[in-house]
């Protein structure tokens, strides 16, 4: 069960980052090297960081090598090169098995909702407001063109 949509949102507003930008590496799940995100735009954190690791537990990687897609288990995020408009991350404190970086959040929707109201509203309380993002009308990724399909 995930955690109660307040927790949620305040997971993003407080500590998380919304921002739009490009995938600028993809992961390599055999030789164990994570996404690197470079964000165009901060609208939610801190607007000076702009490059994101993803975080990647060794398990997710093992998930990778066996069922190398989107779907149920490890997420594997679209290759180098792809725009997105939005993405919620939230950092990922090392462990064991995982290095430290930033997940993406799987529960916030991207789309307008009142979601992403509450997560500005309270991020705005926070200080960690920059700007609100434009609205979207079409896909969450392929932003410098967001006529094509979600990559598969």
């Amino acid at each position: 069960m995930p955690p109660p949509i307040d927790e949620m949102v305040s997971e993003v507003a407080s500590k998380g980052v919304l921002i739009s930008g490009e995938i600028v590496r993809s992961v390599d799940a055999k030789g164990k090297q994570p996404e690197v995100i470079r964000a165009d735009e901060v609208f939610i954190g801190n607007p000076d960081q702009r490059e994101y690791v993803i975080s990647r537990s060794d398990r997710e990687y093992e998930m990778l090598l066996v069922r190398p897609s989107m779907g149920c288990g490890a997420r594997r995020l679209p290759p180098a090169g792809v725009a997105f408009a939005r993405m919620f991350l939230v950092p990922v404190e090392e462990t064991g098995t995982r290095n430290a970086g930033w997940r993406v959040h799987d529960f916030l929707s991207v789309e307008d909702s009142k979601f992403l109201d509450m997560i500005v509203d309270e991020a705005r309380q926070a200080g960690r407001f920059q700007s609100r993002p434009p609205p979207i009308t079409k896909y969450w990724w392929n932003a410098k063109d967001p006529s094509l399909p979600l990559p598969k």
